[in-house]
Parts: C-alpha cells; sequence; structure tokens
C-alpha cells in the first residue's frame, strides 16, 4: 500500500512541472540584414517550390517602409534597376536575373517567386496569436501550412491580427511552414515583411536553417529492448492522506406532520442593508443645444510692428512750383584787390571809304586749297545724361526736357571808376535754366 502511495505522489508532481507554461515569442523580419546579406532561415524558389535556395537583402526601396524595417528581400540578388546584381554580374535581362515582370496585371507575363521559413512548433502550446505586416511590389500572399491569410497590392500596407480561434485551425505541433509569394508585372522587384508568433509552451518554436532539405519520413521502430534488471526496493513512503469521507446512508422514511404550534409574534423590523454599488453609468445623452456666444473677451494687446515693406516705386515728377519772390539784396562784399591792367583799347572807327577804282582784269582760277583742320567734336553725353540750359538756348536733337529752375548769379562789385570819379557796381543776374536728359 506504501508503494502505491509513493507513485501517486510522483505523478502529481510530473503532472505540474508539465502544466506549468511561459509567453513564447517568434519574430519573423524580412529584412534587417544588410544590403547583400543571405537570410539563414528563410529560402526562395523561382519555379514553384520545386527547388529552394537562397534569398537576399537588396536594400532599400522607394515604398515607405514597415515600422522597425529597414531593408527589403528579393529571391533574386537584384530589384531590376542596378547596373550590377550583388554577385557582381552585369544586368542585360532584369526579367531573367531579377524576376521583373513585362506586362500588366493578368496579362500572363507576369513573374512569380516564393519565399519559405520553416520552424517547429512544441507540443503544448497554447494561446496562439499571430500579427503579419507586410508590403510588396507589386503584390504578396500569404499562407500558412498552405492555408491563405492574406493579400497586399501595391503600396499597401497590410497589418492583420489573427486571433488563436484563426491561427489555431492552421497552426500544428511539429514543423510548420510560412510562405509569401511574390508577383511582379514589372518595374522594381522586393518585398517586405514582419510577422510576429505569440503563443504559451514550456519551450519556445525553433527555426529551420535554410537549405537543410525537406522532413523526412519517420523511420520504422526499433525492436524492444531487453527487460533490465530488478532495481532495489525503494524506502516506504509517507502514509498516504485519509480518504475522502463515504457516502451519506439513504434518507430515513418521513415521520407523520405534527400539530401545527401557535403563530409566533412578529419579529422587529431588520436594519436597512448597506447601500449595493453604484450601477454602470448610463449612454450620454444626445448634445444639447449650442449655448448663447458669450461677450467677447477683451482686445489682447497690440502684435510687434512688422518689417519695413520694401521701397515703392518712385512717383512722377510734379508740375513745376511757381517762382517765389525774390529774396532781400544781400549786403555788399569787401573791396577787392585791383585787377591787373586790362587788354589794349579797341581800334578807333574806319575812315571814310575811297571812291572806287576800275574794275581789274579777271585772275587765272588758283589751285584748290588743302583740306582744314578736323573741328571740335560735338557734345557726346551718353543716354540719361543731364544737360542744363539757359531758357534762351534750343536743345540740341535727342533730348528730352525734364524741368526748370530760376538761378541768380552774384557778381562782385568792381573798383573801376568812371570819368565822374565814382565806383561801378554790377547787378545780380536772375536766369531760368532749362534741364534735359539725354534720350
Amino acid at each position: 500500500m506504501k508503494n502505491i502511495h509513493w507513485f501517486m505522489c510522483v505523478l502529481i508532481l510530473t503532472f505540474s512541472q508539465v502544466a506549468h507554461a511561459d509567453p513564447q515569442l517568434l519574430e519573423l523580419v524580412g529584412t534587417d540584414l544588410p544590403i547583400g546579406a543571405i537570410d539563414p532561415y528563410s529560402e526562395g524558389s523561382t519555379d514553384n517550390g520545386l527547388t529552394w535556395g537562397e534569398t537576399y537583402s537588396v536594400g532599400t526601396h522607394p515604398f515607405a517602409d514597415l515600422p522597425g524595417v529597414t531593408g527589403w528581400v528579393n529571391v533574386y540578388p537584384c530589384q531590376g534597376n542596378e547596373f550590377e546584381d550583388l554577385l557582381g554580374v552585369e544586368i542585360t535581362d532584369p526579367g531573367a536575373q531579377c524576376g521583373q515582370g513585362v506586362g500588366p496585371q493578368g496579362s500572363g507575363l507576369e513573374t512569380v517567386s516564393w519565399i519559405r521559413i520553416r520552424f517547429y512548433m512544441p507540443y503544448n502550446f497554447t494561446n496562439t496569436s499571430m500579427n503579419l505586416q507586410m508590403n510588396a511590389d507589386n503584390q504578396g500572399d500569404v499562407y500558412l501550412n498552405d492555408e491563405f491569410l492574406a493579400t497586399i497590392e501595391g503600396q499597401t500596407q497590410v497589418d492583420g491580427n489573427f486571433t488563436p480561434s484563426v491561427i489555431s485551425q492552421h497552426l500544428k505541433p511539429g514543423l510548420n511552414t510560412i510562405k509569401l509569394k511574390l508577383t511582379d508585372w514589372g518595374g522594381l522587384v522586393a518585398f517586405q515583411y514582419h510577422i510576429s508568433l505569440s503563443f504559451d509552451a514550456i519551450s519556445g518554436a525553433t527555426l529551420v536553417p535554410a537549405a537543410a532539405g525537406p522532413e523526412g519520413p519517420a523511420g520504422p521502430q526499433g525492436p524492444a529492448g531487453n527487460d533490465g534488471a530488478d532495481g532495489a526496493d525503494g524506502a516506504d513512503g509517507a502514509d498516504g492522506a485519509d480518504g475522502a469521507q463515504g457516502l451519506a446512508g439513504a434518507d430515513g422514511a418521513d415521520g407523520a406532520d405534527g400539530a401545527d404550534g401557535a403563530d409566533g409574534a412578529d419579529g422587529a423590523d431588520g436594519a436597512d442593508g448597506a447601500q449595493g454599488p453604484a450601477g454602470a453609468d448610463g449612454a450620454a445623452g444626445a448634445q444639447g443645444p449650442a449655448g448663447a456666444d458669450g461677450a467677447a473677451g477683451a482686445q489682447g494687446p497690440a502684435g510687434a510692428d512688422g518689417a519695413a515693406g520694401a521701397q515703392g516705386p518712385a512717383g512722377a515728377d510734379g508740375a513745376d512750383g511757381a517762382q517765389g519772390p525774390q529774396g532781400p539784396a544781400g549786403n555788399d562784399g569787401s573791396d577787392g584787390a585791383d585787377g591787373n591792367t586790362g587788354p589794349q583799347g579797341y581800334t578807333g572807327p574806319q575812315g571814310p571809304t575811297g571812291d572806287t577804282g576800275p574794275q581789274g582784269p579777271q585772275g587765272i582760277q588758283g589751285n584748290q586749297g588743302s583740306q582744314g583742320a578736323t573741328g571740335p567734336q560735338g557734345e557726346g553725353l551718353m543716354s540719361g545724361s543731364l544737360l542744363f540750359l539757359p531758357e534762351s538756348e534750343p536743345a540740341p536733337a535727342g533730348y528730352t526736357r525734364l524741368g526748370s529752375y530760376k538761378q541768380e548769379l552774384k557778381n562782385k562789385k568792381s573798383k573801376k571808376s568812371n570819368k565822374s570819379g565814382k565806383s561801378n557796381k554790377s547787378k545780380n543776374l536772375n536766369i531760368t535754366i532749362i534741364v534735359y536728359q539725354r534720350d
């Protein structure tokens, strides 16, 4: 009896260890590897899965990246717009070398390639869910154990959460396979994904290295081994706990009903019970009508002055103003120093003309005289130059009048004396100046 008790204890201990499961996470990222790297856990196929080979990190892509994913994947070592692939081979046929399609969707000229990732699940997993994020150029389809999950097309990013009720239909203990089908109908060729598989189990999932080959069939069971020698008897186990109480006996027959007792007095009212918990809030009522507008708030302080605007164009010249009154005459200046002796006076008047003599014979025509010297160069103001002339002088051709102004010319006193012995004082001269501009 003690041996049986010991055996039951061992069974209980073993069961409690097996039942303890921890949260597990399997993350598949395509890709965070540097450009040119080969993924050690994913495999690619260009013949619909007949053969499987390497997959490549082909660098960045014009499409927006998934959160936390920096690179793109292709079964070929290029995307189709390079001069050489990642292996240094010149690209002359993007369709054959990079998987680039040459026709629109549905034309039959698309290219199809596959990526697969294999992993082993433990035999006691529970509470499984999957988060799937994808980005494809041009189209991507996702399968779990050959069961379709999702499709994306173009630059649309798909973020799908698959509940335990969905994933548990397709996930199984042992070997599992996720396949990504990439279809291209022109332009660049690449794929991007981030898959998170969470579950509860004693141990996590195990990735199958790339090019490990398909799982072989189970081998035949080997022959039973020889019985081992009997082990020594173990020590007596501790007494087991008392057994459960036995079943209650059958109820006896009902006795005869006794006489009814007198009615007892009514008992005092009991104290009020404690208030029950508050009920859940009711649904929010419909929004009431808008209240009347409040009084206008006080005006805020004036903002800082803005920067001065650019200077506007110059205005047109105004009309000439009326001439102002002549100012008062200035004080006589001090006498200047004696001037130098003046030039010789004019020749006196010519005497009367004598009588005309008889006309002489015509002379012989003389030779042509030599050419005269070149005259002085005329004014040569450039276009836009200003020319100032007295009002009495006409402007040369090619000038436009701009305006005029008055100018007072003040002359100094002269110390020369006239015959009466008094000095002569010259008067100030007022002239009008016309301003012209060269065309």
